[in-house]
């Protein structure tokens, strides 16, 4: 009896693949390399090519002061002088006279006939012109001996300067266009001349000051500023 042909089936193997766990890292890891590489390679020539450009020095820009109508400060510059004062109540000694002014103004100093009576002995006076050569200005120590006088304040009287007891004021002269400088009692009576207090107190330098411009009026803005600056020490 014949044995009939069995065809056994062998027993299906489940497949396997093999997990590339190894292969992925490896992959991965190489991106990131890649990617690092490339970072590194862009942030050098971002970087060479910042270096390269030149470095421009610091600059400073000054822009000049404005006022509030816009129109631009003129700078000042202060003036000092040495007065040689002698007299028989305090003896010698020095007064620095000072004032402030318009950079672009000019000053010369006129020096004063000698006179035995006169205490201050290096006797000058100043004389102040604008750039435009239309305002000047005198400023005028009294070297001699000198008593005030006063006369009536009057309405066209100016304060200049306010200060107590007496003011700064200006008021015109003799002649068109002129105007004198001085102090005043508060609306009562103007004195003769500025009294400019230096050292201890009663000490003071009297000042003949006058403001003129030629065939027009002159700048007394800028002229009143000059004046109300002047000091001594």
């Amino acid at each position: 009896m014949d044995t009939p042909n069995q065809q056994t089936d062998a027993p299906t193997q489940p497949t396997t693949h093999a997990t590339p766990t190894g292969a992925k890292l490896h992959f991965v890891l190489g991106m990131l390399l890649a990617f690092l590489v490339v970072g590194v390679g862009l942030g050098a020539y971002y970087l060479g090519t910042k270096n390269s450009q030149p470095s421009l020095p610091a600059t400073t820009q000054t822009s000049p002061t404005t006022s509030p109508s816009g129109a631009p400060v003129q700078s000042w510059v202060t003036k000092t002088y040495q007065l040689n004062k002698e007299s028989a109540v305090s003896g010698k000694e020095t007064i620095t006279l000072s004032w402030q002014m318009p950079s672009d103004w000019e000053v010369h100093t006129y020096s004063q006939p000698a006179n035995p009576n006169n205490m201050i002995k290096n006797c000058q006076y100043y004389a102040l012109t604008s750039a435009d050569k239309i305002t000047s200005i005198t400023i005028s120590p009294i070297c001699a001996g000198w008593a005030a006088t006063y006369t009536p304040w009057q309405a066209n009287v100016v304060v200049v300067k306010d200060s107590d007891p007496e003011d700064i004021v200006r008021y015109p002269g003799l002649h068109d266009h002129t105007f004198n400088y001085a102090h005043a009692f508060k609306t009562e009576q103007v004195q003769d001349a500025l009294m400019i207090p230096y050292g201890n107190v009663g000490n003071f330098l009297p000042i003949d000051a006058g403001v003129v411009a030629t065939n027009t009026a002159p700048d007394t803005t800028t002229a009143d500023k000059i004046i109300a600056s002047i000091t001594a020490k």
